[in-house]
């Protein structure tokens, strides 16, 4: 067999490997396995300059086993690598070395073989300044930062507080700290223009799955990152990121029409961390303050290009960079968002009244309170929130959570009886589900396929408000003789109205002379009739409220 030619992996591998941790020498046709790499090596441009570097990094990913000062060397080794690069402009084909050893791969088994609750070695600090240079090579890791980032948090924020944290330890965090901030920002800066979209709602997302954490300083530290992205957005309307559009053509990435299709969920859920007591509420304050900076420079950016009028902050109001209240916050974005998202705020509310919900439900209540107070504002869209609130009533059972709810039904009974008869008719118990076909005036929200016994849990929570009924059985009525003028009115949409009211009139009047006449009449004329009766039996005295 031909003399072995000389392995530098070997030699560069042996300077960090202890006597005690030194293996045999491989087999012959090992190395021969091993050797056309080290061949190729030499194409690439910063191989000359950094000839070591490359082959520990080469070295450390072909081996199964390493101890905390390989890992350490490993995480360096790649940021001088880039380093070097970047300095003597020598990045070609630096992309394609990362994908072949899959670096970006290698430092997230890192990352996720630290342990969540104890920070004692470098390992996390090391491994965001590698993603953070990486981030600078082009098209890595392209595709694979939502998942790095992940590992990143999860090995961050549930870390003990900083209060438990002394001597080395604290200093440690700090700088681990430091570092994930840069990290994603170098991560966002160096997003391409077709994906910064997408990467920032999926950060965001991914940060707002980590506020419904069972820990306290995992949501707080959550919360933080929200507040470090939104500055870093709100910063740079047009952030110094470059993407190449041609050969030899770059363009600035402009943040001025980013999209966060989220917002309303992200803004809905910080205002209930700030209305709570618990140490939540002064990270959810930044968050808000940062978020609010961003909306509105982008709507001053939109406004400078004529696609908006004057959106500037109210004088006659005091601005939410001063001790801003909830009412204040609760004010100011109503005017910024966007229908949908105003509507996803509001939706955050109701569920944070569920049983199971990591709210307060005080503070959710005080929310809710607030959106009550100016309906036209935030109660808009009447089917969506009918269904959210018949999606969660079921799992909200504490006696003041369910009175806001009813408190709810009836703000949007009185903003707009119609549509609230027409969705309760849609949410409708089992026998009544053939009104899933009847036509609206407005169209209902495309996602109303609850558990159908809440339907009637609603029905009856309505019916328990004395001030709603009367509305209810008018509305009732006047649909009836809606549809009685069209002559292609189907019999199945009579029957279910006549079901309904049948129900009504034996479930909460107790009259058994109506629901007779239901099983011996089922026609229109009926269930005018019907209506007629039970609009005076709403205003009797003893028809109050159960509750």
């Amino acid at each position: 067999m031909a003399e072995r030619p000389p392995s530098r992996p070997r030699v560069a591998w042996e300077k960090v490997v202890t006597p005690r941790e030194r293996r045999p020498p491989l087999e012959p046709y090992e190395v021969t396995m091993v050797q056309p790499l080290q061949t190729d090596n030499e194409w690439l441009c910063v191989y000359r300059e950094e000839q070591e570097t490359v082959d520990f990094i080469q070295a450390f990913v072909s081996s199964p086993e390493e101890n905390e000062d390989q890992k350490i060397e490993f995480l360096d080794s790649i940021c001088m690598l880039c380093r070097t690069a970047n300095r003597h402009v020598l990045s070609q084909g630096l992309d394609a070395f990362c994908y072949t050893y899959d670096l970006a791969e290698n430092i997230k088994v890192l990352l996720q073989k630290e342990p969540r609750d104890q920070l004692s070695t470098e390992v996390r600090w090391k491994a965001m300044l590698a993603i953070a240079r990486l981030s600078s090579v082009e098209s890595v890791p392209e595709g694979k930062e939502e998942s790095l980032l992940e590992a990143c948090f999860s090995r961050v924020f549930f870390l003990p507080p900083r209060a438990e944290m002394r001597g080395l330890t604290l200093e440690l965090y700090i700088w681990t700290l430091d570092a994930m901030d840069n990290m994603l920002e170098t991560l966002v800066l160096n997003c391409s223009v077709p994906r910064v979209t997408e990467l920032v709602q999926n950060i965001f997302q991914m940060l707002l799955n980590f506020t419904n954490s069972e820990t306290v300083v995992a949501r707080v530290r959550a919360l933080e990152t929200i507040r470090t992205l939104s500055n870093l957005l709100a910063k740079n309307p047009s952030l110094e990121a470059w993407d190449r559009f041609g050969r030899d053509m770059y363009g600035p990435v402009c943040y001025g029409d980013l999209q966060i299709p989220i917002l309303g969920q992200l803004l809905g859920r910080l205002l209930l961390f700030y209305s709570s007591k618990e140490e939540t509420s002064f990270p959810a304050h930044d968050a808000l303050l940062a978020l609010s900076r961003l909306i509105h420079n982008q709507k001053s950016r939109s406004a400078a290009k004529g696609k908006a009028q004057e959106l500037h902050w109210k004088p006659d109001r005091p601005s939410i960079l001063y001790q801003p209240t909830t009412r204040d916050f609760v004010m100011e974005f109503a005017e910024h968002l966007r229908c949908w998202e105003i509507t996803d705020v509001v939706l955050a509310a109701i569920e944070a009244m569920r049983d199971s919900s990591i709210f307060d439900k005080e503070a959710a209540r005080s929310v809710l309170d607030l959106f009550m107070r100016y309906p036209s504002s935030w109660l808009a869209d009447v089917p969506k929130i009918m269904s959210c609130i018949h999606e969660n009533l079921e799992h909200i059972n504490m006696e003041s959570a369910r009175q806001s709810v009813a408190s709810l039904l009836r703000t949007l009974t009185d903003q707009d009886p119609t549509k609230v008869v027409l969705n309760l008719l849609k949410l409708s118990p089992p026998g009544d589900r053939i009104l899933q076909d009847i036509p609206e005036e407005q169209g209902p929200s495309s996602h109303q396929t609850s558990p159908i016994h809440n339907g009637t849990a609603m029905w009856e929570v309505m019916l328990s408000i004395p001030q709603t009924l009367e509305k209810i059985f008018e509305e009732l009525l006047r649909q009836i003789r809606r549809r009685k003028s069209h002559s292609l009115v189907e019999s199945t949409i009579e029957n279910a109205y006549i079901t309904h009211l049948a129900l009504m009139a034996s479930t909460e009047f107790q009259s058994e002379d109506c629901g007779n006449t239901y099983q011996r009449h089922s026609s229109l004329m009926t269930a005018s009739l019907l209506l007629r009766r039970l609009i005076p039996l709403s205003e009797r005295p003893d028809m109050t409220s159960r509750s």
